[in-house]
Formats: structure tokens, sequence, C-alpha cells
């Protein structure tokens, strides 16, 4: 009985921690800080990730004046 009581408990542990465990950057100071995980997981030394929310820059003036050619140019 108590050996089913033992397992019954160890498993429900196991469980908790499979669902509960979000690995991450758990450094704040970090670029890839990852305010939901509560693991490292050497993520921090890894490549850069930008979560950000602001809007980037407008760069389709940019990108329309080099896809078009130049009409002002003799042929």
């Amino acid at each position: 009985m108590i050996f089913k009581v033992s397992k019954a408990v160890s498993q429900a542990i196991q469980r908790y921690y499979a669902f509960n465990t979000h690995p991450g950057c758990t450094d704040p100071s970090s670029t890839n800080y990852n305010y939901q995980a509560n693991t490292k997981d050497q993520s921090c030394e890894g490549s850069e990730t930008n979560l950000s929310l602001e809007k980037p820059a407008d760069r389709g003036s940019e990108l329309q004046a080099a896809i078009q050619p130049d009409l002002t140019e003799e042929r």
C-alpha cells in the first residue's frame, strides 16, 4: 500500500514539474531575457533575439528605391 502511495506521489510531482517548467534566459540584464522562464537553458549566451514590441523603422521607401529603376537616366 505504501509503495502505491509513494509511486502516485512521485508521478504527481513529475507531472507538476513537466507542466510548470519553462526553460529560457532568466538573467534580466540579458538581451534574451524571457520573463516567463523559471529554468536556465543557456539561451542567455546564445544569439540575440529581439522580442520588443516597438514598431520597426519604415524601410519601404528605401526598398522601393532599390527595386525601381531610375527613370531620369538616358538609356
